[in-house]
């Protein structure tokens, strides 16, 4: 619903005050199967390693309360655009005293606040939901017609030129969201939130000592912003920093116990670090606070993986897939697993799967090749092997140097 446009497009580094949950982030590297007994054929190849991908995403804030924020929010999101201002700000402001923490609902209550002191009023605030409503349903023309309107209206207030900025960011426009939000610290430059998605468009944009000055400034302004000192622990990250970014994420859970994106993050930073016990630790109290975190379940799969067991491994990516079945790094480790059993129908099953998922994960071609050889379905295997051959790069050499040997092989039976 409304806070789910910033999810559009800042699936890499940062989303915006006000957002949902996180994109999946990369993924740690699981343990290889050993080699089948019987054959020549190298095991199958699980999901790219996290040393191979970028750092993890930067989630938006969430946080579990007696009621779920997202929903609360979507509810009242909902009776705002609606034009219901009075039934909205009930609501909102009710989610708000429940859990304090969660900054979008507290932007949303401020909001209410601000139409009392006359600096907006309630048609601006209906045209800034209905232009995220518009925004979620891709209805651009009209999210564009709402927010333009809203700051006609509203010239000097930051939150009507912030919903242009999220627009803008929902698609890929960042050069122009960034024109917006530095107009918005022109007109108030004390505002945190402005820094906060100045930053995350930054980091977006790979521009991450920017991002970082920007996340600095909005802590200055705001020491209890947690999600300042989780995305900065974000860019810190990608810039090799993990001392520093570990201690952004420990920041980030000492103001909010509640979110578990400041746990699952520094999961995946102490996963990419091998500090695999600390990752499956963090990765289950991310999961204790969100049953339906599909990429903690995930990323504790593989430090499962990691920690030789395949039994837990098998259980979490199971749990992901159940949670998004289109993971295809899921379906791919849980394809390894069952090829370690030598359940290769099953496992040529996960791997189709993550191939239709998506094409470009080459891994999956290998792999469904392995488990149909073992099968005996030479001329399928031979098919998918060539597959991956076309697709490899200079990284899968000695893979592919193994494919055409089993090509070889199969072409002789």
């Amino acid at each position: 619903m409304t806070r789910n446009v910033c999810l559009v497009s800042l699936a890499i580094a940062g989303f915006l005050a006000g957002c949902s949950k996180p994109e999946p982030g990369p993924s740690a590297t699981p343990a290889s199967s050993p080699t089948p007994a019987g054959t020549a054929t190298p095991p199958p190849q699980a999901a790219p390693p996290a040393a191979q991908q970028a750092p993890p995403a930067a989630p938006a804030a969430t946080a579990t309360a007696p009621t779920d924020p997202n929903a609360e929010y979507d509810k009242a999101a909902a009776l705002a655009a609606a034009g219901k201002i009075a039934d909205a700000r009930a609501l909102f402001e009710t989610a708000a005293r429940q859990d304090p923490r969660d900054r979008s609902l507290a932007i949303a209550a401020q909001m209410f606040r601000d139409m009392d002191e006359g600096r907006l009023s309630a048609d601006v605030v209906q045209r800034i939901f209905r232009a995220l409503e518009h925004a979620n349903a891709a209805r651009w023309t009209e999210a564009y017609a709402d927010a333009d309107e809203a700051a006609r209206l509203a010239p000097t207030y930051g939150n009507a030129h912030d919903t242009r900025g999220k627009l803008l960011v929902a698609q890929g426009k960042y050069g122009e969201a960034l024109a917006v939000y530095s107009r918005i610290l022109e007109m108030d430059p004390k505002s945190a939130d402005a820094y906060y998605n100045r930053g995350a468009i930054y980091a977006e944009t790979r521009r991450h000592d920017a991002a970082i000055a920007d996340y600095n400034r909005a802590i200055e302004l705001d020491p209890s912003f947690s999600e300042a000192y989780r995305n900065r622990g974000s860019a810190q990250t990608f810039k090799n920093d993990g001392q520093a970014a570990l201690a952004d994420y420990a920041k980030a859970h000492e103001l909010n116990p509640r979110a578990p994106e400041p746990l699952y993050l520094r999961g995946v930073l102490l996963a990419l670090l091998g500090n695999w016990k600390e990752a499956e630790a963090d990765f289950t109290r991310a999961i204790e606070r969100d049953a339906e975190y599909a990429e903690a379940y995930y990323d504790r799969g593989v430090a499962f993986q990691n920690l030789k067991n395949d039994d837990r491994a098998f259980a979490d990516f199971t749990k992901a897939i159940e949670l998004n079945p289109a993971n295809p790094a899921a379906l791919i480790n849980r394809g390894l697993i069952q090829a370690g059993r030598k359940q290769y129908d099953l496992a040529t099953a996960d791997y189709d799967k993550a191939i239709a998922a998506n094409p470009t994960m080459i891994v999956a071609y290998y792999n469904k090749g392995f488990a149909l050889d073992q099968q005996g379905r030479a001329k399928e295997a031979v098919a998918s092997y060539q597959a991956f051959l076309r697709k490899a790069g200079a990284e899968h050499a000695a893979l592919a140097a193994r494919a055409r040997e089993r090509i070889a092989v199969l072409g002789k039976m």
